[in-house]
């Protein structure tokens, strides 16, 4: 079986401002102890905004479509196999796995290659992994609340992205418009104003609204 390779597989670094990505089906099935209801998008952005502000990560996890929570968990994989014991001390308490392959910590170990196997996708003949396929793995192997409260304190991956307007609602998605917001109270350069526009993408599921895109640190 070919290893996978979390390095090269990694999602891209620091504040992710949605942007339209392909849609696909997703199903609503989460991990975590209670699944929140979300009935408009205006909940769930108010909600993820308090959880933050309260610095309840699995709240913040839980509003996120479990494609965006499988985002989330593999920015933490990325995080753990570039070195940061932290975070990997954090998947070997909830995995029950060594997570380095030896002391130089140059490689995932075979155990975690072996538990991501059924997150993997090919892609030009090398296997990729599927952030949904990721949190559906993963979900089943840990206590997800757990885990983001622990390693959100060992590193903080969450961020704001600050007031919403303009929520507009079409079908099973919505989209709202965000203002600069200063981000770990760095103040945003000016920018001109044809450029401040930037949008928030949420999806329904079910009957219930998410995210669609983990917001992350840098």
């Amino acid at each position: 079986t070919a290893s996978m390779n979390l390095r090269s597989s990694r999602i891209s670094r620091g504040l992710l401002w949605c942007t339209i990505l392909a849609w696909g089906g997703i199903p609503g099935t989460s991990a975590l102890a209670e699944e929140p209801r979300f009935t408009t998008p205006q909940q769930v952005v108010d909600a993820y905004r308090r959880a933050y502000a309260q610095r309840d990560w699995p709240a913040c996890f839980s509003c996120l479509t479990p494609a965006a929570r499988g985002e989330m968990l593999h920015e933490c994989l990325f995080v753990a196999a570039m070195g940061e014991t932290k975070v990997a001390h954090s998947f070997e308490k909830y995995l029950q796995v060594p997570f380095y392959a030896d002391a130089r910590r140059s490689d995932v170990s075979p155990q975690v290659n072996a538990l991501l196997e059924p997150a993997a996708r090919m892609v030009d003949r090398q296997p990729r992994i599927d952030d949904q396929l990721l949190y559906q793995t993963l979900s089943k192997r840990m206590d997800l609340s757990g885990f983001v409260r622990d390693v959100s304190k060992a590193w903080g991956f969450f961020a704001d992205f600050g007031p919403v307007t303009n929520l507009r609602v079409e079908g099973d998605r919505a989209t709202g418009e965000l203002q600069p917001f200063p981000q770990n109270r760095t103040p945003l350069p000016p920018i001109p104003l044809n450029e401040r526009r930037r949008f928030i993408h949420l999806q329904k599921i079910g009957n219930d609204w998410y995210l669609a895109h983990a917001w992350l640190n840098q």
